[in-house]
């Protein structure tokens, strides 16, 4: 069910650039009852299509006020639309029908199956449990009217291991999450089952905070130069933890002018900075080779 919202998100926003398509969405809070539901329908069906100006969308309502004025749930006010628009589905999703009223559900369908020969509609549901349990919420006669097919939305966990592989095994990345990280994100998910769209959101929240907080991860810009990072970026990399283990480990093999250079001139750390850094993403690009290749 943690699915369904961003399912139904995508389809409409795959939908809207379809000129033959009307999609409708409808959850059961805005259905208290029949009227309810269906002056909702027509409204968001109808709605101002946004690509249009001003004199175009009003020229249009005056087509659809001609003739005697309708009830704002009578779907011939839809009818008439449809046919001005020459469309060829209206797609009302419920999504989450099992959460509607079954005697309402049964009536909406039978009315709109009335309507089939003047609306192409097409209807979609959004099962969280089972057909069958869908199926015993209507009656024989709203039963009739529908010719169905199933079809499964991808689990939100399939979703999120795609999300993750994207996050932490591209090519193109510059930045790994750490395991901790990872760790927490993906326990707050098994938790609370959250959908896609929220563990993509704490993802970004992720980045952000790093970015924010960490103003050294300028050196992980691609085109970055030695003239666009300001001086005092140089001395709070020298008092990293990272940069005294380096500087120990150089001091080691005997390299003393190296560690003397970075130590005092700017333009030397910068290019040991940007060495560093290509040297130590080739290494994780291989560690997710092998991890997959695993």
């Amino acid at each position: 069910i943690a699915s369904h919202g961003q399912f139904f998100d995508n389809l409409a926003k795959a939908l809207a650039t379809d000129a033959c398509s009307t999609f409708v969405k409808l959850t059961s809070g805005e259905a208290a009852n029949l009227k309810n539901l269906l002056k909702t329908l027509i409204k968001k069906a109808t709605s101002r299509n946004p690509g249009l100006d001003e004199d175009e969308d009003e020229d249009r309502d005056l087509v659809r006020q001609k003739g005697p004025k309708l009830l704002n749930y009578d779907l011939q006010t839809l009818y008439n639309w449809s046919k001005e628009q020459s469309t060829d589905r209206v797609i009302v999703a419920f999504q989450d029908s099992e959460a509607f009223d079954g005697a309402l559900l049964a009536e909406t369908v039978e009315l709109l199956h009335s309507w089939l020969d003047r609306i192409p509609f097409v209807l979609l549901f959004g099962i969280a449990t089972s057909i069958e349990n869908f199926r015993d919420k209507l009656p024989r006669s709203a039963i009739r009217c529908l010719e169905g097919a199933q079809f499964d939305v991808v689990r939100t966990d399939e979703v999120l291991e795609h999300v993750f592989q994207k996050t932490i095994g591209n090519d193109d990345i510059p930045i790994w999450l750490g395991p901790s990280l990872c760790g927490m994100l993906l326990d707050r998910q098994k938790d609370h089952i959250q959908s896609v769209q929220a563990s993509v959101d704490a993802l970004k929240y992720a980045y952000m905070s790093h970015f924010y907080a960490n103003p050294l991860s300028m050196f992980l810009q691609k085109d970055v130069t030695f003239k666009n990072v300001p001086k005092d970026h140089f001395e709070a990399t020298r008092n990293l933890p990272s940069f005294r283990r380096y500087a120990e480990d150089c001091l080691e093999l005997g390299e003393g002018e190296l560690v003397r250079s970075m130590l005092q001139d700017d333009q030397s750390l910068f290019e040991q900075v940007i060495q560093n850094l290509t040297s130590g993403q080739q290494v994780m690009h291989q560690i997710v080779d092998a991890v997959e290749l695993l």
